[in-house]
């Protein structure tokens, strides 16, 4: 996960709910693709829970309430709404993670709020972690799921990949002699444009801690 910081809500959807519309299922066709949009492009193009690629179409993400839609006041409210991808609808092969297996179980850590994730790092094979047990237990370990499943083999795999990506990138432009500070403009460079590459949150946590050790040497 990274920090999801909300913008304004869609024109459209203020005037729908200004107009008296109150149900999710209720929203205009052409409503929702304004949330999907808004959405996406808030999240930088990737899932609010897993960071895997997402697309502002019916198929290819999915409007997620971070607190249930059995909330009706909360159906409708944009700091309630996340993108998040289509966490296997289908079924097997990948086992089910995210939205799809969260289901309407509440969630104690939020992208929203910093403090949640301060705690949040990720292991060398590439496992999502967090200093308090109950959390993890809610992000999901390798042999149980919780309830994101966050750390199942497909998410693990996708985020090795991700960062040998990055580090082989970078130290090949770098003739494998970099320092601190060509690492964090390498960073701020990324995170400055448009849409942030598939399973970030593993390769920003790797870059924080280089930075750290190398300004400390």
């Amino acid at each position: 996960m990274l920090l999801i910081q909300k913008g304004p809500e869609p024109r459209t959807l203020s005037a729908s709910k200004q107009s008296g519309l109150e149900e999710f299922d209720a929203v205009p066709r052409d409503v929702k693709q304004a949330i999907r949009d808004a959405l996406v492009d808030e999240q930088r193009g990737l899932c609010c829970y897993c960071m895997r690629r997402i697309d502002a179409t019916a198929a290819g993400m999915k409007i997620e309430h971070f607190e249930s839609r059995a909330n009706r006041d909360r159906q409708l409210s944009w700091d309630n709404l996340l993108a998040a991808c289509d966490g296997a609808t289908g079924g097997p092969p990948e086992p089910r993670h995210c939205d799809t297996l969260k289901g309407d179980r509440p969630l104690s850590i939020s992208p929203l709020k910093q403090s949640d994730l301060r705690a949040l790092t990720y292991s060398r094979t590439g496992e999502l972690r967090h200093g308090t047990e109950a959390l993890q237990r809610e992000l999901g370990t390798a042999d149980e799921p919780g309830i994101l499943n966050l750390n199942g083999e497909t998410h693990v795999r996708n985020r090795q990949r991700a960062l040998l990506a990055f580090r082989d990138s970078f130290t090949k432009r770098h003739a494998g002699h970099w320092t601190a500070e060509q690492l964090r403009r390498e960073l701020s460079s990324v995170e400055s444009g448009g849409r942030l590459p598939p399973y970030w949150g593993i390769v920003r946590d790797w870059v924080q801690r280089q930075t750290a050790k190398h300004s400390a040497g």
